[in-house]
């Protein structure tokens, strides 16, 4: 969990005050939400996450099928992903090295 921690530090700053933007939207019952850094972004096609998401319910699985796709499109950096499901309590995280 540091490694994502650190990751996120990075994302935000290490200022003492960060602003942010908040929006509140309702969730249904199997609502899955994504956190990814801008390289799994960059890498993979919208409609290529879209169809990864809606495949498997193992979000751990989810999460490596997306950190694949970033590596198989040349990403040579670390990606991050962090998938979340409402109303259940599954969540995953993969924070990744470079591809090897």
């Amino acid at each position: 969990m540091a490694q994502q921690a650190s990751t996120a530090g990075r994302a935000l700053g290490c200022e003492a005050a960060v602003d942010m933007k908040t929006h509140v939207e309702g969730t249904e019952p199997g609502d899955l939400f994504i956190v990814c850094s801008e390289e799994l972004w960059r890498a993979v096609p919208e409609h290529r996450m879209a169809g990864i998401l809606a495949a498997p319910r193992d979000l751990r699985l989810a999460a490596s099928l997306l950190a694949d796709c970033a590596w198989e499109s040349g990403e040579p950096q670390q990606v991050t992903c962090v998938l979340a499901r409402a109303g259940g309590s599954a969540i995953a995280a993969r924070a990744c090295g470079a591809a090897s």
